[in-house]
């Protein structure tokens, strides 16, 4: 419920209030029981891991445009700094692989993407622009 909440209200309409009690109860019944049959969440029949994304393909001016149009808005919004910030933090703490990981599976308030979002080649170039401000070693 709060993911979709975070979803509305950052990519659908801004200025939302987020959904009703009841439509959230309905949103998340029925995404249960799309993974009813089988007995498994929904949302992990749909999650997929990384290992389509080719690091060595990525591209770093690529990775910095799709960043800037799928993840400054939650990541750094309007401001560069803040943004910039948050990826060199982001670049010292995990490797390409995690990134992309992180990318395709989500984490905490983050929503995973998957094909449908990003391309295995998008999530390379973001994986490889993310790995550009680790410092020299």
């Amino acid at each position: 419920g709060d993911a979709s909440d975070h979803c509305l209200k950052s990519f659908i309409d801004p200025n939302s209030e987020g959904f009703e009690a009841a439509e959230r109860k309905a949103l998340v019944l029925f995404m249960q029981e799309l993974g009813s049959e089988t007995g498994i969440s929904p949302l992990t029949l749909l999650r997929r891991i990384s290992g389509d994304v080719d690091l060595r393909a990525g591209d770093v001016a690529r990775g910095q445009n799709l960043y800037r149009r799928a993840c400054v808005l939650c990541h750094g919004g309007k401001d560069t700094a803040a943004s910039e910030s948050f990826v060199r933090k982001t670049a010292s703490a995990l490797s390409p692989g995690q990134v992309a990981d992180l990318i395709r599976r989500g984490g905490q308030l983050m929503p995973f993407f998957q094909v449908d979002r990003l391309t295995a080649a998008q999530v390379a170039d973001i994986a490889v622009y993310v790995e550009s401000f680790k410092a020299p070693r």
